[in-house]
């Protein structure tokens, strides 16, 4: 009778339609703020959203990718909520595969709920535990390598963030100077043509309330030829830099030398 009026396919279809919505609802979790925010979703992802958080901690941008460091990633009552999503997901898949799960998982634990609590009962599985010498020192064993796998990625993930740093820095000088190559060729193509031609036979032009000279217009020239090759020098030097540094990045744990001395004017 009951299996007349709710058959098989109807329960999978219910499962199968929470399995879905358990996946949705995780897929917003990811994307929304764990604060309070009334612009989202109408502006762009809030920058601690639980996505931007994983994808962050997972390039390496808010430590090494360490368990310690995960479990930091993300506050305590956003990471209770996924939790409590993906045993609720867990079990939807179990009930899935396994009918009878979720009431079997019920029908325990309202015996537990049931039951009286009692100090004893909650240490007595606890009396049947023996760990041998082996055991111990297996154990003992791989705290060591967690702490030591712990200690070294952080001391790497140091010299990999501080090479990292430095790598946006002499990129933003090294930018900064290819646009300024430009306007010092300019200048210098403009005094240039203005000495080629004795721009001073034909043209009045001041400098300090009296008019330039013929040493005026080949000083101008002779500053814009130190300033254009000023230029030229510092994109190569911070296109060294940008090079020395990606390799550094490579290897973070290989010995890196001091920065060459700024190109002097």
């Amino acid at each position: 009778m009951g299996e007349a009026t709710f058959p098989r396919w109807r329960r999978v279809t219910i499962i199968v339609v929470a399995i879905v919505a358990e996946i949705a609802i995780l897929a917003a979790w990811s994307v929304w703020p764990p604060r309070d925010s009334y612009t989202w979703p109408v502006g762009d992802m809030p920058e601690d959203a639980p996505y931007h958080r994983l994808a962050a901690w997972y390039a390496g941008n808010l430590g090494p990718r360490t368990p310690s460091t995960f479990a930091t990633v993300l506050w305590a009552d956003h990471l209770a909520i996924a939790l409590g999503l993906l045993l609720a997901l867990a079990a939807l898949v179990a009930e899935l595969f396994r009918p009878g799960f979720l009431a079997r998982a019920r029908d325990r634990m309202g015996a537990i709920l049931r039951s009286p609590i009692r100090f004893r009962s909650i240490l007595r599985p606890l009396r049947n535990i023996r760990l041998r010498v082996r055991t111990s020192l297996v154990l003992v064993a791989l705290v060591a390598l967690i702490l030591g796998w712990e200690i070294e990625a952080r001391r790497g993930w140091r010299l990999w963030n501080r090479y990292r740093v430095r790598l946006a820095e002499v990129t933003r000088f090294e930018k900064d100077a290819r646009e300024g190559r430009p306007g010092s060729q300019q200048q210098l193509e403009m005094w240039e043509r203005a000495v080629r031609t004795r721009a001073w036979e034909r043209e009045k032009s001041y400098i300090n309330n009296r008019l330039m000279t013929q040493a005026d217009y080949e000083a101008a020239l002779a500053e814009a030829r130190r300033g254009y090759a000023r230029r030229e020098a510092e994109v190569k030097h911070y296109g060294d830099l940008i090079k020395k540094y990606e390799h550094a990045i490579e290897h973070y744990r290989d010995p890196v030398e001091p920065d060459p001395p700024h190109p002097q004017p």
